[in-house]
């Protein structure tokens, strides 16, 4: 990672963090497909949700996830579908765990 990167991750955490355009943020991070940031961004999506469930900043983490890591994602969606508090990325979860089985499923939802 060149020092422009490493500084880009930084401020894009930073807004993360500080619930600053977070949904965006997040999906800025995913495009540099660092695997070393898969947990951490998935652990996201297991934040308490505070009894605000239909929040969608994070609803779509899942797609953009299986986008950016293919197959490696697939446990932190199958954790992300089971736990976390989010209902949207919960549903998302299971959308994105239903394409990466089926391919025919995936072309007929585009």
């Amino acid at each position: 990672m060149d020092a422009a990167d490493f500084i880009a991750a930084a401020v894009l955490w930073d807004l993360v963090n500080r619930h600053i355009a977070r949904g965006q943020a997040v999906i800025a991070l995913t495009w540099r497909r660092s695997p070393s940031d898969l947990p951490k961004r998935a652990q996201l999506a297991l934040q308490p949700a505070n009894g605000n469930d239909m929040d969608s900043n994070l609803a779509s983490l899942p797609y953009a996830l299986r986008h950016a890591y293919g197959d490696a994602a697939l446990p932190y969606l199958e954790m992300m579908a089971e736990r976390s508090e989010f209902t949207l990325v919960r549903t998302a979860s299971v959308e994105e765990l239903k394409r990466a089985v089926s391919p025919k499923y995936d072309r007929q939802h585009q």
